[in-house]
């Protein structure tokens, strides 16, 4: 039995200057069909190993007929001679840089899983904020997804690059493993699109694979909205189902699920570019069937994308500024400047930019000098567009946006020191940390505007809910004194009182009242003389505010019916309301009524009439306090004990 062993098989290292060095190995079963080769490479050789564009390669090389069987299955394998097999080398790393990596790796799935929680209890103080960090991280993916360029990087700063940028989609989920736990994929023939892909983690052609995390994301997201559709075709004809139809789109998030898209459609775009180019239906592994049907059913999904953003905004840019569009589309508008129309459609330019820019990645893969001009073109039109345009509300946000635009133009810069214009391993040792700088520096900016911009809008919200509490209507009796009740056992004068307790107020039903001379005489017994300037308070020595009360306005013990208590405002407004529509009840005009009947003394602008809600309750409700009422409606709000001669009318 013939083994692979140093004396019919060769193995030599391939530089790129076109070198060849033997190398001496060893052969390790890892599997019945998996060998493991231990190369051993000296110090110096290792030093030098993929340190310009094109990489070095192991090229295994058969020198003659090898025939052997397996010592665990028995199974007889032959392999004919001068057939070889080639590999690339990634640019080298020590020990202690592959810990760094190991350990970071590890440290960003944790920090991942911390921040969404901590985003997410967060978004409930500040609605909007997680919108608004999602925004941030996609202006951070727009560089980071500028290490797929075809130039040969430091091995540290593309697997930097490639944790930062599972860091930004939140690739928090070993998506591998539950992948293969679901479906069956062919390993063997899996091979990633090239080498530089390969290095920034996308080792695989597989569209399943490639999306990562959101390919378990997206299926509950295609799945509620097909149910959206299935349930709108088939509802008009069960009375049922027309109802559970009403309620879920009531329920249905549209702005939720437009999020999503905006922020993973870079991660979508790619896997599905990268898997058209490897669909495969004739197989027996269900993993590659689903990706191809995957790539087919998403490519032309995310061409709509930009098209359906432009129809959303054009077909409502009337109700841009309401609140209705911000609350079901608000995140295509979020923090934009709605006065021009180049700006309202700013989030469709981004996509249509993201289109662009993963299209030159993947269709010029190994063409790098053109993919660099052409995103560094880009990248200065964009520029441009920010100065001229200002798209966002926020001046401080377009210098951001600015910034990170100029943070692109900067990365391809240092790219173009990696190009085999440069071969000084030192000097593309330098561009590869500049690279790392400008990442971490971006990173940086963006996260201290975040927090600065959360601070502002908590202490905003802190000030609000101060507000909401000062304007709270607290429950307790009608009749308030400004001062301490012993102040009234000195016996003031009928004017001193009057200063010192807020004006009585009682509410009448608008239904119950007859006539002018029911409304006077129920008005004017519960009235202080007028003329009299002093009177004798001393009846309310030692009472307390339900007696003083009982005395001032006696009828409310009799007709409790007519007092409507603050706390059952709201429901009773609804009532008559209810009422009012259901009778085709019109509303008492007091003044028309009083001038009918010979009195054209009463005017608008001296009758003080209220709806039955409070000063605070009215600003809540959109109305201006201080507006006159001409129309009284069903319970009427009567204002009593100020120096008003209306008031002896029993208005």
């Amino acid at each position: 039995m013939d083994m692979i062993n140093e004396n019919n098989t060769r193995i030599y290292l391939n530089r790129s200057n076109g070198v060849d060095v033997r190398l001496n190995w060893t052969l390790e079963y890892l599997t019945p069909l998996k060998m493991q080769i231990i190369v051993d490479f000296n110090f110096e050789m290792l030093g030098t190993i993929s340190d310009t564009q094109e990489f070095d390669g192991i090229h295994f090389v058969v020198m003659e007929n090898i025939c052997f069987t397996s010592p665990i299955t028995g199974v007889v394998y032959y392999i004919k001679e001068r057939q070889y097999s080639r590999t690339y080398i990634p640019p080298r790393m020590n020990s202690d840089e592959q810990f760094f990596i190991d350990s970071s790796e590890k440290g960003g799935r944790i920090a991942s899983v911390i921040l969404l929680t901590g985003i997410s209890l967060l978004n409930i103080l500040l609605p909007g904020f997680l919108a608004y960090l999602w925004g941030k991280l996609n202006d951070i993916s727009e560089l980071l997804i500028l290490q797929m360029i075809a130039i040969n990087m430091p091995g540290l700063s593309r697997k930097i690059m490639k944790i930062l940028l599972d860091f930004v989609y939140f690739d928090i989920f070993q998506t591998d493993k539950i992948l293969n736990a679901i479906y069956t994929f062919d390993d063997f023939n899996d091979d990633p699109i090239s080498e530089f892909f390969d290095q920034c983690g996308i080792s695989s052609m597989n569209c399943l694979k490639n999306m990562g995390t959101t390919a378990l994301l997206i299926v509950p997201v295609l799945l509620s909205y097909i149910l959206l559709l299935a349930m709108l075709g088939v509802s008009h004809r069960f009375t049922r189902l027309k109802k559970l139809f009403v309620q879920y789109k009531r329920r249905f998030k549209w702005n939720f699920y437009l999020r999503f898209i905006i922020q993973q459609f870079q991660a979508i775009f790619l896997a599905v570019l990268i898997g058209i180019q490897a669909l495969s239906f004739d197989t027996e592994y269900t993993g590659d069937y689903m990706s191809s049907l995957a790539s087919i059913a998403l490519l032309p999904l995310t061409f709509y994308v930009p098209v359906m953003i432009f129809t959303i905004i054009a077909r409502f840019r009337p109700r841009l500024k309401s609140k209705w569009f911000e609350k079901v589309f608000g995140s295509l508008i979020e923090g934009l400047n709605l006065d021009y129309i180049n700006t309202q459609y700013w989030q469709a330019f981004i996509i249509i930019k993201w289109m662009i820019t993963i299209i030159v990645l993947v269709g010029m893969k190994n063409v790098p000098a053109f993919q660099i001009s052409t995103l560094y073109f880009i990248s200065v039109f964009r520029q441009g567009q920010i100065l001229v345009l200002r798209p966002f509300q926020q001046k401080g946000q377009n210098w951001l946006s600015l910034f990170n635009e100029s943070m692109i133009s900067a990365y391809l810069w240092h790219a173009i020191a990696l190009t085999d214009i440069n071969q000084v391993y030192d000097i593309r040792q330098g561009a590869g940390y500049g690279i790392i700088t400008i990442v971490l520096l971006t990173i940086v900016v963006n996260l201290l505007y975040l927090i600065w911009e959360s601070v502002s809008q908590l202490k905003v919200w802190l000030q609000q809910r101060k507000m909401r509490q000062a304007l709270r209507v607290k429950k307790g009796p009608i009749l308030n004194l400004k001062r301490s009740l012993p102040h009234l056992n000195q016996h003031p004068t009928a004017s001193e009182v009057r200063k010192e307790i807020e004006p009585v107020k009682f509410d009448l039903k608008a239904d119950n009242v007859q006539n002018e001379t029911a409304l006077k005489n129920q008005s004017t017994n519960l009235l202080p003389n007028q003329n009299s300037k002093q009177s004798d308070f001393s009846q309310f020595q030692n009472e307390s505010f339900d007696q003083i009360l009982s005395k001032l306005v006696p009828s409310l013990e009799k007709d409790n019916s007519s007092y409507v208590r603050r706390n059952n405002i709201e429901k009773n407004i609804k009532k008559v309301k209810k009422k009012r529509k259901r009778q085709n009840h019109k509303p008492i005009s007091w003044a028309n009524q009083l001038r009918s009947e010979g009195d054209p003394s009463p005017s608008n602008d001296k009758l003080n009439f209220f709806y039955c809600y409070n000063v605070d309750e009215q600003i809540r409700m959109g109305r201006n306090p201080s507006e006159k009422y001409s129309e009284s409606p069903a319970h009427v709000r009567i204002t009593t004990g100020q120096e008003d001669p209306w008031s002896e009318k029993g208005i």
